[in-house]
C-alpha cells in the first residue's frame, strides 16, 4: 500500500511506527520544494518586477528605449495596462 506524503497531509503520520515516521520525515525533507529566489534574473537581464513611474521623464525615456518604442506609445501603454513592468511588456509582447 502506498502512502502519500505531504506536508499538508500530517493525518498519515499517526499511528505509524517510530522508524516509519522517521522515514517519512526524511522524504517529506528531501523532496521539499526550494526557493528560487536566488537564481532569478538580474535587473539588467530584463527586470519584470517593480513599476514604471510614468511622471520621471528618464524612467519614461528608459522604458521607451528598453521596450524599443516612443515615448507617448509607452505612455499609451501604461494608461491601458498600467505602469508595472511586467504588464507593460506582455502588452508589448516584448
Amino acid at each position: 500500500m502506498e502512502i502519500p506524503i505531504t506536508e499538508d497531509n500530517s493525518e498519515n503520520l499517526k499511528g505509524r511506527s517510530g522508524k516509519m515516521v522517521g522515514h517519512m520525515q526524511e522524504e517529506m525533507d528531501r523532496n521539499t520544494l526550494e526557493s528560487d529566489e536566488d537564481t532569478l534574473e538580474a535587473e539588467s537581464f530584463g527586470a519584470t518586477t517593480g513599476i514604471i513611474n510614468a511622471d520621471d521623464p528618464n524612467d519614461l525615456d528608459h522604458w521607451a528605449i528598453e521596450f524599443q518604442i516612443s515615448v507617448p506609445d509607452l505612455k499609451a501603454a501604461i494608461v491601458l495596462h498600467g505602469n508595472k513592468i511586467a504588464d507593460v511588456k506582455k502588452y508589448l509582447s516584448v
